[in-house]
C-alpha cells in the first residue's frame, strides 16, 4: 500500500512547476519589455525619423513599392543620377554625413524646431544652408560634379505638393505680384491650368529632350518638373531666368534665387515644363484654314505691327499669312506647320513690345536694377 504523505508528492511537484514557469515567465518579460523601451528610446533620440522628414503626402499605389516592412519610407540613397566615381572631393573638401543631410533636409520643410521656437542655436538649419547654397555652379568638371550633387540633394529636400504649389504661384506672381491660388486638384496639369486661369492667365505644357534653346525662345516664366530616383512624385521649381550660362530659379519660401548652372540643369531636368503665358488678343483655338473670318482678320491684323502684307480685308486664311507664319516657325526653330497655336502665340506676343510681359532674358538685369 501506498502511505498518504507518498501519495501528496505529485500534486507538490505540479504546484512547484506552476511556481518556476510563471517565475521564468515574468523574467522574460520584464527583460524584452526593458529591451524594447531602450531600444525605442535609443532609436528615437539618435536618428531622425525618416518617415516624416521624406514621405510626400501625395498618396499613391506605387508609394507602398517605398515602404519597409514596419510601413516606414525607406531610406533613400545619398546620391543618384550624379556616378560618385566622379567626385574627387565633396563640399567643404569632407565626406558628407547621411543622417547630416537628413537632418538638413528636415530643417528645411520644417519638421523639426528652430532657434525659435526651441532656444537653442539652430545648427541644423546652418548645415541645410551650406548643404543647399543658392548657387550651383562650376568653373570646371570637378566643381560642377559637386555642384550637381549638391543641386540634387536640394531637389531631393523638396515637398511635392509644396514645390507644385509654391512653383506655379511664383510663375504666377512674375505676371502679377499680387496673384494668389486657391486651387488643390490632384492632376498636375489640370492643377497649373486652374491656377493659372484663377489669375488670369494660361498654362502651355511643353515636352523637350531637355532643350532649353526653346524655353530661351518662349521667354516666359515656367514650372519645370524633376523626376528623381526612389521618389515616387516629381518636384517643382519656378524656372524665372535664363541666360547664356545659368538658369535662375525663384524658390518662393525656400529662400533667395537659385543659380544653377546650365549644365547642371541639363544632366537632372525631365524635359518637362509648364509655360506660363497670357492670350493678350484673346485670339481662341488654334488658328487655320478652317478658323472663322473673323479670327483671321484679327490675326492678320495683329501681324501688321510684325511687317505683314498680306490682304486685311480678307477673312481667309490664305498662302500668303501661311508662309509669313511659316517663316516665323522656322526662325524661331518650331515645328513648322504654318498653323498658329499656343507657341505660335507666345513668340508672336513676345515680338510685340506693347504687350507687357516678364522675360527669362531680362529676370537678372531687372532684379539687378531693382536692387532685389
Amino acid at each position: 500500500s501506498i502511505s498518504p504523505r507518498r501519495r501528496h508528492v505529485p500534486s507538490y511537484i505540479a504546484f512547484a512547476s506552476i511556481i518556476i514557469f510563471a517565475l521564468i515567465g515574468t523574467f522574460f518579460y520584464k527583460y524584452s519589455s526593458d529591451n524594447s523601451i531602450h531600444l525605442a528610446s535609443s532609436t528615437a533620440t539618435s536618428l531622425p525619423d525618416a518617415s516624416k522628414i521624406r514621405v510626400d503626402p501625395r498618396p499613391d499605389a506605387s508609394d507602398a513599392e517605398q515602404l519597409d516592412q514596419s510601413g516606414n519610407q525607406k531610406p533613400e540613397p545619398d546620391s543618384a543620377a550624379i556616378p560618385r566615381e566622379a567626385m574627387t572631393v565633396t563640399p567643404n573638401d569632407r565626406d558628407i554625413n547621411s543622417e547630416e543631410i537628413l537632418k538638413a533636409s528636415a530643417a528645411l520643410s520644417g519638421s523639426i524646431p528652430t532657434e525659435a521656437e526651441s532656444g537653442e542655436p539652430d545648427l541644423a538649419l546652418e548645415s541645410a544652408e551650406r548643404l543647399y547654397p543658392h548657387s550651383y555652379t562650376g568653373d570646371n568638371e570637378t566643381q560642377l560634379n559637386i555642384a550637381a550633387e549638391q543641386f540634387l540633394y536640394f531637389l531631393k529636400s523638396l515637398n511635392s505638393r509644396h514645390s507644385r504649389h509654391t512653383g506655379i504661384l511664383q510663375a504666377v506672381k512674375l505676371w502679377n505680384s499680387s496673384a494668389g491660388i486657391t486651387q488643390s486638384i490632384e492632376y498636375d496639369y489640370v492643377f497649373f491650368k486652374e491656377a493659372a486661369e484663377e489669375n488670369d492667365l494660361l498654362v502651355q505644357p511643353l515636352a523637350t529632350d531637355t532643350d532649353l534653346n526653346r524655353l530661351q525662345v518662349l521667354n516666359l516664366p515656367a514650372v519645370l518638373t524633376f523626376y528623381l530616383p526612389n521618389h515616387v512624385w516629381p518636384k517643382y521649381l519656378t524656372l524665372a531666368g535664363l541666360d547664356a550660362k545659368n538658369a535662375y530659379f525663384d524658390a518662393g519660401d525656400q529662400g533667395d534665387i537659385i543659380t544653377v548652372d546650365r549644365r547642371i540643369l541639363l544632366r537632372l531636368w525631365s524635359g518637362e515644363a509648364y509655360i506660363v503665358w497670357k492670350n493678350f488678343t484673346g485670339l481662341e483655338g488654334v488658328i487655320g484654314e478652317n478658323s472663322w473670318p473673323n479670327t483671321v482678320k484679327s490675326l492678320k491684323m495683329l501681324l501688321r505691327d510684325l511687317n505683314y502684307t498680306g490682304d486685311f480685308s480678307s477673312g481667309s486664311y490664305d498662302a500668303d499669312i501661311r508662309e509669313f507664319i511659316e517663316d516665323i516657325q522656322r526662325k524661331k526653330g518650331f515645328e513648322v506647320d504654318g498653323v498658329v497655336g499656343p507657341f505660335t502665340k507666345i513668340i508672336l506676343f513676345n515680338e510685340m513690345a506693347d504687350f507687357v510681359k516678364p522675360s527669362l532674358a531680362d529676370f537678372k538685369a531687372a532684379r539687378t536694377e531693382n536692387g532685389s
